[in-house]
């Protein structure tokens, strides 16, 4: 009965897979907000501080696992690589993920238990990443219900584990195991209910593609990291200049800033297909057309965001978590417009995936990344919370009109290319 919850084709496909791809992803986007906010409660503004810092270097992480391959591996459709190679790769980039995780705790000298939360919450990542590849998978054969349910599911699932945990024990560090567990056991259980209509092939390491493979990829997974490295370095600016109890506050401002950027994956994914298919078949004119629907769509919510969480989003966080944030109205605001640029950039690096000019991604996040790195430790050292807001803004706009620029002018390179080609 389970299993057919997953496999049953629904009659309005479409719907329920934005349904379910909405329901996911807003529970993804949510999980930081919601489990900072039992630590706070349940252990205090210290240990959420030092959980912050953790999950953020997870979520950092992350596209080192997933490698930035999902809109790649999705918007496959001639077939160039297998599942087998997919999954294959998968396995190598998150052993690569574990390492660097291993060595950032070493060269930041973490006491224990700091290091070890955020080696478990990295081991959780992994689930996500592997949730990911299987994911891709399903969407490719127009199954995208089926990835957001799995997603869902794990997702709600590990969250409860976590919450019941923390508050009953006050062990933060246990919360994280339990959590990894739970979340292991799920994905495992779900994937081999829908095998019998998604059958999982073996990884097979034919070193010849995946080499080709990841090299098609570095620069989606180099910037997938830098753009979360993009939001994590004012953080480790303020673990280096200010307290505990400051990066947990700069973390109740900065989490609402990817409400914009939830939205535009809800939009992306469904569309990710039907959009990779005009792109193959030359149809500029309807490529053009889905990709201006989703920009104006993710304009007018962002200047919606921005209006509303100015005049409400310190009175609410404050009373979420319990804290006084009235005099962080202004930094706020300043992560909110940053947000906007981070979701036009996710949009951009989307659309320039799908036209297979991925490497010109590296223009803007190469840019940002020294921005940032520099503009964050003098701005925090100097401004304190308000300068790590300073540094964010700024390298995300950037971000955003330097992808702008690259994605005109491939995509007016493309065109006068098929003219050419049409001509002769």
């Amino acid at each position: 009965m389970i299993s057919e919850f997953f496999i049953k084709k629904p009659n309005d496909l479409m719907k329920k897979s934005v349904v379910y791809n909405l329901a996911a992803n807003l529970l993804n986007a949510a999980v930081s907000v919601f489990l900072l906010l039992f630590v706070t409660r349940s252990c205090g503004t210290t240990a959420a501080g030092i959980f912050s810092i953790g999950f953020s270097t997870a979520q950092m992480m992350l596209p080192i696992g997933q490698y930035g391959m999902r809109n790649y591996q999705a918007s496959d459709v001639i077939g160039k690589y297998e599942q087998e190679d997919y999954i294959a790769s998968r396995i190598i980039t998150n052993i690569i993920m574990m390492a660097g995780a291993i060595g950032f705790v070493l060269v930041k000298g973490y006491f224990f238990e700091k290091a070890m939360i955020l080696v478990l919450l990295c081991l959780l990542k992994v689930t996500d990443a592997f949730d990911d590849v299987f994911g891709g998978y399903y969407q490719l054969n127009n199954r995208l219900d089926i990835s957001g349910k799995m997603q869902l599911i794990r997702i709600g699932l590990y969250c409860i584990a976590f919450v019941l945990t923390v508050t009953l024990t006050k062990n933060v560090l246990l919360a994280c195991a339990v959590a990894f567990a739970v979340s292991a056991v799920v994905l495992i259980a779900i994937v081999s209910m829908v095998k019998r209509l998604f059958p999982v092939t073996k990884p097979k390491f034919r070193w010849d593609r995946l080499k080709k493979l990841l090299i098609d990829c570095l620069p989606l997974c180099i910037s997938a990291f830098l753009v979360l490295y993009m939001g994590n370095a004012p953080k480790y600016a303020i673990d280096s200049y200010m307290s505990s109890d400051a990066q947990a506050i700069y973390n109740y401002l900065f989490m609402p800033c990817y409400v914009i950027c939830l939205f535009v994956s809800f939009v992306l994914q469904p569309l990710l297909v039907k959009m990779s298919k005009t792109w193959v078949n030359r149809d500029f004119i309807g490529f053009k057309k889905i990709t201006v629907i989703i920009c104006a769509a993710t304009l007018l919510l962002s200047i919606f965001v921005i209006i509303v969480g100015h005049f409400l989003g310190c009175p609410v966080l404050g009373w979420l978590y319990g804290v006084d944030l009235g005099e962080y109205q202004y930094p706020f605001t300043v992560l909110l417009v940053g947000g906007a640029g981070y979701a036009f950039a996710v949009i951009l690096q989307t659309i320039l995936t799908v036209m297979r000019h991925q490497y010109v991604i590296m223009i803007g996040f190469a840019v940002s990344g020294i921005l940032i790195t520099v503009l964050s430790p003098m701005l925090v050292s100097a401004m304190g919370i308000t300068g790590a807001a300073y540094s964010y803004i700024t390298a995300s706009l950037v971000l955003a009109f330097i992808m702008l620029i690259c994605m005109i002018g491939c995509f007016k390179r493309e065109e006068r290319k098929n003219k050419i080609n049409s001509n002769e």
